[in-house]
């Protein structure tokens, strides 16, 4: 359904068109504004009327405080609220304000049937006395009761709606209807007797022809004007009776000319124009302006600036509402106050805000949008800098000859605080509240975030992302900090990276140099480092206790964490101990950790080693192959054919025999032997140790103990029974039974 709404021109229509129709009967003009659906209505539109009285039936209920517990100092609490008056047409509990004497006081109302029945004391407050306290009650909402005297029909009862309308024409939105004109159809005569009531309100209903009557809420109130008596003031004026506006002067009834002065009061655009729009009055306009000017479009400053200004100079204008182009000239300035507000220089310069770009001189292709932006140094020194950008109060502040900088931020680059700052660094971009805020000569700096790079002042290379990233910097440069508080505290470091909440935040350095070189990467790493230099921190919390170490190296979660003093310590998931230096930590304590090394460890020198991954010592073979590649367990012997190479043993008590392929059973090598580039590798060959070897009963069942050397079966061991035989041949010695067939046995090789 569309949405209507009228709006009413009442200071017109009741304050000049009342007329006597009849002895006991009278007329009104009545003029409106309907828009249907937001936009003017044009055309036949069918308008019901009413004249009523509007009561409201709801009534605001009443209380007292009636109780006060006093003591010795005559004051106390409140204990009791009365009510009085319970009121009418509450929904919902209404609100309860206590006031008076004391404070403090709070309490809730209670509705029943639409009324206020009782009023609780949540908190009775203090220092209340027996007189002077006040409780208001919030009113219910409105319910009106209206009484129909007129419509225009005479069919409506109780406020509502008539059944028949008066159609009436509608032109952009405007309308007018003499009310009690009984010339138009389904319109009335209106008592005179019916102004002695007071309070009379215009109830009005709409329709457009396609949609529902829609009323108007709530009813208009009569101005003084239809309660007036009448007096016909014009002696040679006659009345219309076929005008739809009956009882008008005509045109005729005017002689002589009507000037504009001769109209009191305020004369509505409607009575010039007709109510019609585009309308063009020709000739030219003298006297004055009044009003805010909405609503003229396409005016030029020089075709208007004799009006607006009576021709002064120095004329300041209150607002001024535009309405398409401005062009002004270049240079201009729109100044606010006491300072331009919109500069337009030449070099293609601008600058918006109060005093931005004040004391530009001879610099190009600036940019300051904000308060003070790039207004220049405190000394009011000229700007020449070229290619700035500031947006942001006090951005770019104390600019003077630094170029190619970028301000985003209200302080940013703003050299705030220092009484002679004038800014000569260039290649600075500070994005964020108080970025690089002090900095006065250095370069090549990159802030992001809120006070990052706060204090530095001639530090070059520096990269700050994060609020109150390198914060205190001062001097120092090349550094990269990214993350909240990373890199907090150095002043003066050099060659430092910090990536990470708090990463390197106490590093502060001294005068030799020492807290340089740092590279920290993860949550506070290396966030206890004052002086210490070329230390690498790479996971959460690495390294975050040391003070003041150096060539340190940790990596992994909460690596080197427990480190304090030390240097030239490597940790790798490994947490270290509070001081100690020159030592290697992988893995994390009490765990079993594989470690897994690729290339060549040079003459290492352990105390002891620990081998948890294999149970014997192996070297790669190249293997003969026979009809079917070996397995896992087999026994191999040298093969004479093939130099260096290795093969399937197939006969008894062979004193070729070289060991056992490595790997049977799950059991892999513990150490493994081989020289790249100088002899080929193969499988691996069990040459000492544990491993499970294939064998077979044929000479008898295996027991532990037993010594084993080669069988006739390819690739199997036999229990040794001729041992002046099994000299040279002997394999190793069973350490678990084969009691007959074939099957695995567990052998400690001892090659013999």
């Amino acid at each position: 359904m569309k949405k209507t709404s009228i709006c009413l021109l009442t200071a017109l229509a009741f304050a000049a068109s009342v007329y006597p129709a009849t002895a006991q009967n009278t007329v009104f003009t009545y003029q409106g504004l309907v828009t249907d659906n937001g936009t003017n209505f044009t055309g036949t539109g069918q308008f019901q009327f009413a004249l009523v009285t509007s009561t409201n039936t709801s009534s605001q209920a009443l209380a007292i405080v009636s109780g006060v517990l006093t003591g010795i100092l005559g004051s106390g609490p409140i204990d009791a609220i009365q009510v009085n008056y319970g009121g009418s047409g509450y929904i919902t509990a209404p609100a309860v304000t206590i006031t008076g004497s004391g404070s403090g006081a709070t309490a809730v109302a209670m509705v029943s049937g639409g009324v206020v029945t009782n009023i609780t004391i949540t908190a009775g407050g203090t220092r209340y006395t027996r007189l002077g306290n006040t409780v208001t009650i919030a009113p219910p909402p409105p319910n009106y009761s209206n009484l129909t005297y007129w419509s225009n029909d005479g069919t409506s009862v109780n406020g509502g709606e008539p059944v028949a309308s008066v159609g009436i024409g509608v032109a952009n939105g405007l309308f007018t209807v003499v009310m009690g004109n009984t010339n138009l159809p389904n319109m009335l005569a209106i008592p005179v007797s019916l102004f002695s009531i007071p309070n009379l309100e215009l109830q009005i209903w709409f329709n457009d022809g396609a949609h529902e009557f829609a009323a108007l809420n709530p009813p208009q109130p009569l101005t003084p004007a239809p309660y007036a008596v009448f007096a016909a003031n014009a002696e040679n004026a006659t009345l219309s009776t076929t005008s739809s506006f009956a009882m008008s002067v005509p045109a005729a009834g005017i002689t002589g000319t009507l000037t504009v002065s001769q109209l009191t009061g305020t004369l509505p655009v409607s009575v010039i124009t007709n109510g019609a729009s585009g309308v063009t009055i020709a000739g030219a306009f003298t006297g004055a302006f009044t009003g805010n000017g909405a609503g003229l479009t396409d005016l030029n400053i020089p075709q208007i600036a004799g009006v607006v200004t009576n021709n002064e100079t120095g004329v300041t204008l209150g607002s001024l509402t535009l309405s398409g182009n401005l062009n002004l000239p270049v240079p201009a300035v729109i100044s606010s106050g006491r300072s331009p507000s919109l500069y337009i220089a030449g070099n293609f310069n601008f600058f918006a805000g109060q005093s931005a770009g004040i004391w530009i001189t001879s610099g190009q292709a600036n940019t300051a949008v904000g308060m003070e932006a790039m207004s220049g140094d405190v000394n009011g020194d000229a700007l020449t800098g070229n290619y700035n950008t500031a947006n942001g109060f006090n951005a770019l502040q104390a600019i003077s000859t630094g170029s190619y900088n970028t301000a985003d931020g209200a302080n940013a680059l703003g050299a705030l605080g220092q009484e002679d700052a004038s800014m000569t660094g260039s290649y600075n971009t500070a994005s964020g509240y108080n970025a690089l805020n002090a900095n006065n000569a250095g370069g090549y700096n990159t802030a992001i975030g809120g006070q990052a790079l706060l204090s530095n002042v001639s530090g070059n290379f520096n990269t700050a992302v994060g609020d109150d990233a390198m914060k205190f910097n001062v001097t120092g440069g090349t550094d990269v900090a990214v993350g909240y508080q990373a890199l907090l505290g150095g002043r003066s470091l050099n060659y430092s990276t910090a990536v990470g909440y708090q990463a390197l935040k106490n590093s502060v350095t001294d005068a030799n140099g020492s807290g340089d070189f740092n590279l920290a990467i993860g949550y506070q790493a290396l966030l206890s480092n004052t002086d210490g230099s070329v230390n690498t921190a790479v996971g959460t919390w690495t390294l975050q206790n040391l003070l003041a170490g150096s060539g340190n190296t940790a990596l992994g979660y909460n690596a080197g964490n427990r480190l304090v003093n030390g240097a030239d310590n490597i940790y790798i998931g490994n947490p270290g101990n509070a001081t100690e230096s020159g030592i290697i930590r992988i893995g994390t304590p009490g765990t079993q950790t594989l470690t897994y090394i690729a290339g060549t460890i040079e003459n290492p020198t352990v105390n002891n080693i620990t081998i948890t991954g294999g149970s014997d010592l192996a070297e790669p073979f190249a293997i003969t192959t026979a009809e079917q590649p070996v397995a896992g367990g087999e026994v191999v012997v040298i093969d004479e054919a093939n130099p260096g190479q290795l093969k399937l043993t197939h006969q008894p008590y062979d004193t070729r025999v070289a060991g056992v392929i490595s790997g049977a059973n799950g059991i892999h090598p513990g150490i493994q032997m081989h020289q790249e580039g100088m002899l080929g590798g193969g499988k691996n060959v069990a040459l000492s140790g544990r491993v499970y070897v294939q064998a077979d009963t044929s000479n008898g069942a295996i027991n532990p103990g037993d010594l084993l050397t080669t069988s006739s079966t390819p690739g199997r061991a036999m229990r040794v029974s001729d041992h002046a035989r099994a000299q040279g041949a002997i394999l190793g010695k069973a350490m678990t039974s084969l009691k007959n067939g074939q099957g695995m046995v567990l052998v400690l090789v001892t090659l013999q």
